[in-house]
């Protein structure tokens, strides 16, 4: 894992393979999901083998704890005690270490309370440490960084004893400030021995606790076994004297608890990364295999499309707003967003001359970015900015393109000199190595898991167009035709098999477009394209710190992922991030984040696996995040999907279309409000949710979905966490219209892998839903739920399912013609067939619908119509 400290600076860790650096949950499936690995079991506290309040006065030394243990200090007449903490005087350069060595331990956690007397104003501030297993000069050690202005950081190491250590998880910054005496909690854990997982967090005391930040786990033969803990101080040589204070110290032992078969995503390369979880393989049901009791009876034809003992049809009330709105980004180069008194203007000059003024502009966006005071408004000429820029923390800044005007951060540059040797072309001295190890880690290689054998160039950032036509990479000069590309690393020469005599070739020489670490920052009108990102550097531009605005942006044709975001409170609207080699967005850990009126088409180009992480969207480890108002079209893969540990989402108003696998997968998380979208002509399923409860899907239209239209999927997987207890549950589906694929074998499925549950005790409800197909036997079956032990109760008409589950009562399925027309919208005869539920208060919100139309016949399906 790496912290990018500014641009073309990056810390690069030492790595002593096999080291595995992990993150919280994205790459479970994003990243925070770099890589996505499987939890280590699930350890607890049994007992306390440490405690100390500190609650006695010692002027040389800490004395002896609270619970009986002495401790040792390096510096005795620099550490005291006194008014209930442990003190630590610092004055600069000064390393003070206070152990326990008569207390050893394997399975152990520290937790203390820390504070610094005064804000270090100057050099790298006051250092903070934590070690267990210590022993010989060797340690597992976490370190909290107090710096300039407040910022905190955070970074784990194994110390290897003679002064030298292994970075496991390089330095990332907190998402939080810490101001003079603040207190700030500080937890450092290792478990286990045939391989060490190390965990790190810190937060400031009275606010919730949250997931570890720093995850590491070592199987390298270098890893510790066991030993004693120790707290130590240092400061930095440039920074003022001041005193750190410790305060409820407790050292526990930690037993095993529980096994998790829960995947934990990787840990990403900068403050607080994503995951990206992977799923256990789901194995695709056949019912028909399966020994489920005798064929259900067959019941008579469904309703036809005359509802009974119903008034005439009345026409539906309108929705309170139109119908279709813009999705995606204003072209670039189309933006007029007004400039203001003061802006600091730059051009795409190269250079780092001019004074900033409309007459005499920065040469360079981060030049403009390096000067600017915070609260400028930025504004970009038009041009080409072949840059990597950085936004640092504290300074919050507008940039936007000029009114009119196309700005492109471009990672490409123009290739020419080449030479023609047979069949091929070839440029010489080309010394772009670009890192092709496929994982959210610095230096780790999940390639195994993401990447096809079928596509094995997949995780190679390198990208070659002509004319703007992409060519492909292959893996030898010898492969190399027209409409291909060969980097032999060794020679230092790209080679191609197409003819550049006339031709405009471009080939990418840069990993990073935009790093944005300043709150509350925007970044608008302007497009992003064509950087080599290997996973481990995110998005081609990444939201980084809390409250960032991302609006009217296109994000096209980068190596791995488009636009990437962790920390809280983010608004993305009209983004059309396409062609991205893997994802056109992933989120990790960012609660009450908004994405909308956005495009996320023909991602994934590169042909990753479906899993751990691939395709339009992935967002995990957020609450209260929405996405609505957009299009998900064409991705190879997912469409969106929500994976480890999501609360209170809102999926409305859009348009999941021709995705390679599901529209919509919800997965691991909990609490979704899924609301007037279209799922249209998907791969595998409309709609998939897994190991998830609590979710209403309310007012949607299902067509031509391949697989299945709707699965619910329980797998082995468990979780000793309440909020997430890994289960199908509580899920209801009403008003929605589902068109059942002609060749499915479970157009709607219940799965329970396994065999210990039953759809009927799953606190599942169907009803008032419009359901489809074109004959009786097209499909042959409605529905096959979770049967127990045996597998599945399958149902071939809907009498049979309401008869059997108690599903569907007011619910009516149609055979023949088709219930929506060419745009997808529900056909008259079809609303006509069936009273819709009243919708509640939340699902009335989020389909933007006036009171009046709440039940009203017609009130079934979709409202808006395909957006493309």
């Amino acid at each position: 894992m790496t912290l990018t400290i500014s641009t073309g600076t990056r810390r690069r860790w030492r790595r002593a393979a096999p080291i595995v650096v992990v993150a919280s949950a994205f790459a479970a499936g994003i990243a925070v999901a770099p890589a996505v690995l499987a939890d280590p079991p699930v350890y607890s506290p049994v007992a306390t083998l440490v405690s100390d309040t500190f609650s006695r006065t010692t002027a040389s030394g800490w004395g002896v704890a609270t619970s009986g243990q002495a401790w040792t200090s390096s510096a005795p007449g620099a550490s005291s005690t006194s008014s209930g903490a442990g003190h630590i005087a610092l004055a600069p350069g000064r390393n003070v270490t206070l152990a326990v060595p008569s207390v050893t331990a394997t399975d152990t956690r520290v937790a203390v309370a820390v504070a610094a007397t005064s804000a270090p104003t100057a050099g790298n501030g006051a250092f903070t440490s934590l070690d267990v297993r210590a022993q010989d000069g060797k340690s597992y050690r976490a370190t909290l960084r107090l710096g300039r202005s407040g910022t905190a950081t955070l970074h784990l190491v194994r110390r290897n004893g003679g002064g030298s250590e292994t970075t496991l998880v390089a330095e990332r910054a907190l998402p939080f400030t810490v101001a003079a005496k603040q207190k700030v909690a500080f937890e450092l854990q290792a478990t286990g021995s045939t391989s060490v997982d190390v965990w790190a967090r810190a937060w400031p005391v009275g606010t919730a606790t949250p997931a570890w930040r720093a995850k590491a786990t070592d199987s390298s033969a270098q890893r510790l076994a066991t030993g004693s803990i120790a707290v130590r101080g240092y400061l930095s040589s440039a920074s003022s004297a001041l005193t750190t204070d410790v305060d409820d110290l407790v050292v526990s032992r930690l037993a095993l608890s529980g096994p998790s078969t829960t995947p934990t995503p990787t840990a990403s390369a900068t403050p607080k990364p994503t995951p990206t979880p992977t799923p256990t393989v789901k194995p695709t049901p056949s019912p028909t295999a399966t020994a489920a009791p005798g064929p259900a009876p067959t019941a008579a034809p469904s309703p036809t499309a005359t509802p009974t003992a119903t008034a005439a049809p009345a026409p539906a009330p309108q929705p309170s707003q139109p119908a279709t709105s813009a999705v995606g980004s204003a072209p670039v180069g189309s933006t007029s967003y007004a400039v203001p008194a003061g802006a600091i203007f730059a051009a795409p000059l190269g250079t780092t001359g001019g004074s900033g003024t409309a007459a005499s502009p920065y040469g360079s966006a981060q030049t403009a970015i390096d000067r600017a005071p915070t609260g400028s408004t930025i504004v970009l000429r038009a041009g080409v900015y072949h840059e990597s820029v950085f936004v640092p923390q504290r300074k919050k800044l507008v940039i936007q393109s000029y009114p009119k005007e196309a700005v492109w951060f471009d990672g490409s540059s123009r290739v020419t000199g080449w030479v023609r040797s047979g069949s091929t072309w070839y440029v010489d001295g080309w010394n772009y190595a670009f890192d092709h190890t496929v994982s959210y880690i610095r230096g780790a290689d999940d390639s195994s898991r993401f990447v096809d054998p079928a596509y094995p160039m997949a995780g190679y950032p390198d990208q070659v167009w002509i004319d703007g036509a992409p060519l492909a990479q292959v893996g030898s000069a010898g492969a190399v035709r027209p409409g291909t590309f060969f980097v032999d690393r060794g020679a230092k020469r790209l080679v191609i098999g197409s003819d550049p005599n006339g031709h405009a070739v471009d080939a990418s020489t840069l990993v990073k477009g935009v790093q944005i670490q300043g709150e509350g920052t925007t970044v608008r009108g302007l497009g992003i394209r064509r950087y080599a990102n290997h996973l481990s550097a995110f998005g081609a531009i990444s939201a980084e710190m809390p409250n960032i605005t991302l609006e009217n942006l296109v994000v096209e044709d980068n190596a791995t992922i488009g636009v990437f975001a962790w920390a809280d409170g983010h608004t993305f609207r009209n983004i059309t991030a396409v062609d991205n080699g893997l994802l056109g967005l992933g989120a990790n850990t960012s609660d009450g984040s908004t994405i909308t009126a956005s495009v996320f088409s023909r991602n994934n180009t590169e042909r990753f696996n479906r899993e751990p992480s691939s395709g339009g969207i992935k967002i995990s480890e957020s609450d209260d995040f929405s996405v609505t108002d957009s299009l998900f079209d064409s991705n190879t893969t997912n469409g969106l999907w929500f994976d480890v540990y999501n609360l209170r989402t809102t999926i409305a108003r859009n348009t999941f279309s021709n995705n390679g696998s599901d529209g919509l997968m919800y997965e691991i998380s909990e609490g979704a409000l899924i609301a007037g979208n279209h799922f249209v002509n998907n791969g595998r399923a409309g709609i998939d949710i897994i190991d998830s409860g609590s979710v209403s899907v309310w007012n949607n239209t299902l067509v031509g979905n391949g697989q299945w239209a709707v699965r619910l999927f329980q797998d082995e997987r468990t979780w000793p966490d309440p909020a997430f207890p890994l289960q199908i549950r509580s899920i209801r589906f009403q008003n929605n219209v589902i068109a059942f694929p002609p060749g499915a074998t479970c157009p709607l499925l219940v799965q329970d892998t396994t065999q210990t549950r039953y759809a009927k005790n799953m606190n599942l409800a169907f009803d008032t839903n419009l359901y489809h197909r074109t004959g009786p036997t097209s499909p042959a079956n409605v529905a096959c739920l979770a049967n127990g032990s045996a597998a599945f109760q399958t149902y071939k008409s809907l009498a049979a399912m309401t008869a059997g589950h108690g599903y569907d009562r007011s619910s009516v399925l149609l055979e023949g013609p088709a219930v929506v027309d060419s745009a997808f919208a529900v056909t008259a005869a079809a609303k006509a067939a069936v009273r819709p539920a009243g919708v509640p208060a939340d699902v009335a919100a989020a389909l933007r619908v006036s009171p009046g139309w709440n039940g009203a016949i017609g009130a079934i399906g979709a409202i808006t119509t395909v957006k493309k």
